[in-house]
């Protein structure tokens, strides 16, 4: 088998990989929100069940434990991954035999299904990052990517068809089967093909691992900081644009229910992958700074669309509102890509699970925390105080790649080259 054949069969798992990750996420948040919302129970309590995704963004505190078993138990990454995959699948085949959304056992299977799907996603990252050298891992992460939202439709929209003609508990037992059956078959993918993956040996002395993260962060205290610094600058405008788009299609362009869903879940969609696609390749040929520049040309663009139909100066038409939102939709896809390979070829392979889940959660957190301030920004400015808000920080995401022409990188330059480790 040739070398491009060999590529081609690692994209393909990790394909596999992302359908994986992306698919119980929404089956234990959205969808069932959407099964408690259709049940006899109060809005307050819809509301306080959203704190059971807390596990989501505070995965890196037992994101440790994950390179623990790795690099002090000698536990293989497939391992960690087949035993928390195989006790997701039982939680989410339990609650198909749950009569109703508030029983007890539901919500205590949600919760612990919650912790699981963070878990899962930890082994997969920490298997991207540590098994892909990093010629692939811009191709890799832009399929992995796409595959995820694939997945992430099917269980948080196409499953809401699937629960109105089968009901809920038909549903979570489809989903569960399909889960156990793919991750399955993504832990045999990963046997059949573990000859391929650059797996190094780590050599490192035997201290404690809290001992590892102590010496990481202050030996890189201030690589730590820049990143997370240009992490926080770059997604502001996606996240910020985002929290309200759509409240503003649906209320200010007349545009009908029907043409915007099919907008955004469509060709929205669509635009997402291929932006994913088109900085996965570019990911090989540019760097970070050269790829973070494009990205924003194409942002100001749409903001500009949108700022320009909020304040009159344009007039909303199908093609139009079509347009600005296929540009928005192919920013967020090269966006999301960049930031992930950024951030994958910049762990440690010792503390990868870790590194990876920190800095991930950190966009979880500004997500979280930007949706209140977006409503205040456009209470008190209006729609075009919005937009305008939502592109002030491009001019220091523009200086962060000028000044290092890229975020430093928080490693040691001899633990990581091209990829493997360099005892």
């Amino acid at each position: 088998m040739t070398t491009k054949q060999h590529d081609y069969q690692i994209i393909a798992l990790f394909c596999l990989m992302g359908f994986v990750s992306g698919l119980p996420y929404a089956l234990v948040t959205s969808t069932f929100h959407a099964w408690l919302s259709v049940s006899d129970v109060s809005i307050q309590y819809v509301g306080w069940f959203g704190l059971v995704a807390i596990p989501f963004a505070l995965k890196p505190l037992w994101a440790a434990m994950v390179d623990w078993l790795r690099t002090r138990c000698r536990w293989p990454l497939e391992h960690v991954y087949l035993l928390v995959t195989s006790l997701l699948a039982v939680i989410l085949l339990s609650v198909s035999y749950s009569p109703r959304a508030i029983a007890q056992t539901t919500v205590v299977c949600m919760a612990l299904g919650c912790f699981l799907c963070a878990t899962a996603d930890i082994s997969i990252d920490a298997m991207r990052i540590c098994y892909v050298t990093s010629h692939l891992q811009g191709l890799v992460t832009s399929w992995f990517v796409i595959f995820y939202r694939v997945a992430f439709v099917l269980s948080g929209g196409l499953a809401l068809v699937i629960a109105q003609h089968t009901g809920w508990s038909y549903l979570y037992f489809y989903m569960g089967l399909l889960y156990f059956i793919s991750s399955y078959v993504g832990y045999l993918g990963i046997l059949y093909s573990r000859h391929l993956f650059q797996i190094n040996a780590i050599d490192r002395p035997q201290v404690s691992m809290v001992h590892d993260i102590w010496h990481w962060f202050t030996r890189s205290r201030r690589e730590i900081l820049n990143v997370v610094c240009f992490l926080l600058l770059f997604k502001f405008h996606g996240i910020f644009l985002t929290s309200l788009l759509q409240v503003f299609l649906l209320r200010e362009t007349g545009m009908s229910l029907a043409f915007i869903g099919l907008m955004q879940k469509s060709f929205g969609m669509i635009a997402t992958f291929l932006g994913g696609l088109l900085g996965g390749y570019l990911s090989k040929y540019l760097n970070v700074a050269h790829g973070v520049r494009l990205t924003i040309v194409l942002q100001l663009i749409a903001a500009a669309i949108f700022m320009s139909m909020a304040s009159g100066a344009l007039i909303p038409t199908p093609w139009l509102v079509a347009s600005a939102v296929y540009m928005e939709s192919f920013c967020l896809g090269i966006s999301t890509t960049f930031v992930t390979v950024m951030i994958t070829r910049r762990c440690d392979l010792t503390l990868a699970a870790t590194q990876y889940a920190l800095f991930t959660a950190m966009i979880d957190w500004q997500r979280a925390l930007i949706s209140p301030l977006s409503a205040a920004v456009q209470t008190n400015l209006g729609w075009s105080g919005y937009f305008f808000v939502s592109t002030v920080m491009i001019p220091f995401v523009l200086r962060a790649v000028s000044r290092h022409r890229a975020p430093l990188s928080f490693v040691d330059p001899v633990t990581i080259t091209d990829g493997s480790t360099t005892s």
